[in-house]
This record gives C-alpha cells, structure tokens and sequence, in this order.
C-alpha cells in the first residue's frame, strides 16, 4: 500500500500554484495594462506570494512521496538539470517574444490582430521544418554544435530585436522572426533530448513530465517579467522624453504648429499620444536586450 501511496492534497496545490504563478494578462489591451496595472499591485502580488507558498508546499510534499506526481530528485542528476535550465531559458525567450510581437505590431505600426497573426505562421513553418533536422544532427554530432550555434544565433537576433520600430518594415520583421526561430529550433531539441538521455527508462516519463511543467512555468514567468521590463522602461522613456520638451527644444516649435492646427487641447492630447508610441516602442527595445541574455549559450558545454 506505501509503495503507491499518492498525495490527495498535491493534485490541489500544483494546480493552484501554476495558475497563480503563470497567471498574466495577455488578452488585455496593452496601453490598459501599462496604465492601470503596475507590477506592484496588490492584485500581482498576491497571486505571486499565494503560488510561490503553494509551489513550496508542493516541493515539500513531494520529497516525501514514493509515487510524486512530479520527481524533485531527478534534480540530482547534474546534467538533466543543466538540461531544464537551458530549456527554460530558452523557452522563456520564445514565449515572452512571441507575445511582445505582436503587441508591438498591433499598438505601433497599427497592423490589424490577422496580420500579427500572419506575421508569427512563418515562424511556426520553420520551427516545425526545423525540428526534425536538430534531432538528426543531434545524432550524428551530439548536443554541444547545434545547440551552441542555434542559441548563438538566437542570441545575436534576440539582440537585433531592439532596433525594432515605428518605422520598421512588415517583411523586416518576418525575416528577422524566421532568423531568430531558426536559432531556436536549432537548439530547442538537442538540448531537451541531452538530459533525457541521461534518465533512466523507468524514470522518462516523470523526467518528461517535470521538464514540461517548469517549461510552462518559464515560459510564463518570462512573459511577466518582460512585459515588466517593457512597461517600467516606457514610463522611464516617457519621463525622459516629457522632460525634453522645453522652449526652446524643436519639440516646443511641433507643438506650437499642432495647436495652430489643431487646438491647444486636441494639440497637446496628439502630441503626448505621439511620445507614448515612441516611449513604448523604447520600452520594447530594453525588454528585447534583457531577453538577449537568456538564450543560456553557457549551458551546452555540460552536455559535450
């Protein structure tokens, strides 16, 4: 009876602690999130302290278990762990960008939601083309190559990001996507199928399973903090950029010309319209430099 004993209690807490700490707001319009929902709400951090409680008591309970539902120890194993990091980190990347892309697209350029959508198919085209061709490379050249030069090559386009603006191009942006994606197809699966290898045959199906659940973690964790990242920076470019405009700066002679135009009200509400797009898209270049360093191109030396 011990040997399948199973927690009634842990089926609770996983749940609760996932949906708190993966909670984020993606289908809410942007500029509301920007402006009426900082990071140090109450509302955020409840639903951060309450997972994290919830995810620690879940841990615990766990290293108890002979049956967990999800093997902490296999943890021990110093390789499969070096494994979960890169493919965290690199999983984090691919979520939070996938998800400011298309914000950036829609809330600055103004491209409609079908053609932010249009914009990502190529990207999923060459991840699935891709996959198939990592896993043959993993088996002739092993996990360090291809996962150090995709996570390079992830790197450096992840980087490139930044340069992405008002006036960047629908088809710059596609090319630079199917690049970047390129990257992390190339490492995705060499770096996942390293560490499993390393699994006993018994234990693969709970290594998978705890590989897919901190994943799902990363990957949402990323979205928070990035668009963490994006929505500080753009207040901090806002701020910078307001305090800009004096007298005697070209921006005052704009203004002076909107309000000829357009009205001292309808003048001023345009014009703090046109340096919101701008701090906006500067916050998105910070939050494409920060995600620069997740690509982990460290990790694959413990796989050679």
């Amino acid at each position: 009876r011990n040997r399948h004993r199973t927690c009634h209690c842990n089926k609770r807490e996983l749940p609760i602690s996932i949906f708190h700490i993966c909670h984020d707001i993606p289908g809410r319009d942007l500029w509301v999130m920007l402006r009426l929902l900082p990071a140090t709400s109450l509302y955020i951090l409840t639903l951060m302290v309450t997972g994290g409680f919830a995810l620690l008591l879940f841990v615990l309970w766990e290293l108890r278990q002979r049956e967990p539902m999800i093997d902490i120890r296999l943890l021990k194993n110093s390789v499969f762990s070096a494994s979960l990091i890169a493919s965290a980190l690199v999983f984090a990347g691919l979520q939070a960008t996938m998800f400011l892309i298309p914000n950036l697209v829609e809330n600055l350029p103004g491209y409609t939601a079908l053609q932010a959508g249009l914009l990502l198919m190529p990207m999923g085209l060459t991840m699935g083309l891709l996959m198939p061709v990592s896993g043959r490379l993993f088996d002739r050249v092993g996990a360090f190559w291809p996962a150090f030069v995709g996570l390079t090559l992830a790197t450096f386009i992840t980087y490139r990001l930044h340069t992405v603006g008002l006036l960047s191009s629908y088809q710059g942006i596609e090319i630079t996507m199917v690049y970047w994606v390129l990257g992390v197809g190339l490492s995705m699966m060499p770096i996942i199928t390293a560490g499993m290898y390393t699994i006993p045959p018994s234990l693969v199906s709970r290594a998978s399973a705890l590989s897919y659940t901190v994943r799902n973690i990363s990957g949402s964790l990323g979205i928070a903090y990035l668009v963490y990242v994006m929505s500080s920076q753009a207040v901090y470019h806002y701020n910078w950029l307001a305090s800009t405009v004096t007298p005697s700066s070209p921006a005052a002679s704009v203004l002076t010309h909107l309000s000829a135009l357009l009205g001292r009200n309808a003048a001023i509400t345009t014009f703090s319209g046109l340096v919101l797009r701008q701090a906006t898209a500067l916050g998105f270049d910070d939050a494409f430099v920060v995600a620069r360093s997740w690509s982990g191109w460290r990790f694959p030396r413990s796989f050679s």
